[in-house]
């Protein structure tokens, strides 16, 4: 998104829902697996979690194309938090009331990623010069916060589809749960594209199409392994993983965009960091 300005978020779904279509449903009929559920129960999961799937995606796309890739990547990851709270309600995964404090300090380190002026305009050293510009301007202030509340609510939308996918892992493998995801993705899509406007891929120069097309078909990857992941392992366990990404995308800002994030970013997202860790080293018990 950082590197194809002229892409939209219903660009990305269209595309990826169609090519991921493909694939899917090669891959079914050449593996035999049936293109639907066994039930209705298990065809109606398997809708609920395209749409969720579509509007988490959505929001995460719409924050990152926005905000900073740090901070929409470390406040996306706060999934873990929501599945933290979810899983032992809906899933019946066991937990501790250490866990909720690693979730609790986790909140802090958003508030911090956030920074809200009202609060932080007294530490103006933890602040960078265009958090200092967009606190003064309050329309541009109040816009930059729900960029930023976007990639929350595509976090809690994700562990929503994180514990849908653990619902389904007895019966469904997740070439069908692909499929389906992104058969609402592609349909969708083209929707949302009558409000964006068309993609224009002449108009896109070798080097943007080039990117555009491996997005999608990362996308198709990423998304069957990850499905994948949450079917066989714990919710809460798979989702810490994630973090990792938090890391990464430090590094594309600073080393790639040639952006630099404020030091109570950096502290942010070492609490929420370390609190993961806690979690991970005690799911591991």
């Amino acid at each position: 998104m950082k590197f194809v300005p002229n892409v939209k978020t219903f660009h990305i779904q269209t595309f990826r829902g169609l090519l991921s279509v493909v694939f899917s449903y090669w891959s079914c009929k050449t593996y035999k697996i049936p293109h639907y559920g066994q039930s209705r129960k298990e065809n109606t999961k398997l809708i609920w979690r395209g749409i969720l799937g579509i509007g988490s995606t959505s929001l995460w796309l719409y924050g990152i194309s926005n905000v900073p890739l740090s901070d929409s990547t470390t406040l996306f990851q706060t999934n873990t938090l929501w599945t933290c709270i979810l899983a032992p309600i809906f899933l019946g995964e066991p937990t501790s009331k250490m866990t909720f404090v690693a979730v609790a300090s986790s909140l802090f380190g958003v508030v911090l990623v956030m920074r809200p002026y009202s609060i932080f305009q007294h530490f103006p050293s933890l602040l960078n010069p265009k958090d200092l510009e967009r606190g003064i301007s309050e329309t541009t202030g109040i816009q930059h916060y729900l960029d930023l509340g976007s990639n929350v609510a595509g976090a809690f939308v994700f562990s929503v589809v994180q514990l849908a996918i653990r619902g389904l892992r007895e019966t469904t493998p997740p070439v069908r749960i692909n499929l389906f995801a992104t058969f609402i993705s592609a349909v969708v899509g083209p929707i949302g594209m009558m409000y964006q406007g068309p993609i224009n891929f002449l108009a896109l120069s070798l080097k943007e199409n080039l990117i555009f097309w491996t997005l999608c078909l990362s996308a198709y990857i990423g998304n069957l392994a990850m499905t994948r992941s949450f079917q066989l392992g714990q919710a809460r366990t798979i989702s810490i993983i994630n973090y990792f990404t938090v890391v990464l995308a430090f590094g594309m800002d600073i080393i790639i965009l040639s952006i630099s994030p404020p030091p109570c970013a950096y502290l942010g997202a070492l609490i929420i960091i370390s609190a993961s860790v806690y979690i991970i080293l005690h799911t591991k018990k």
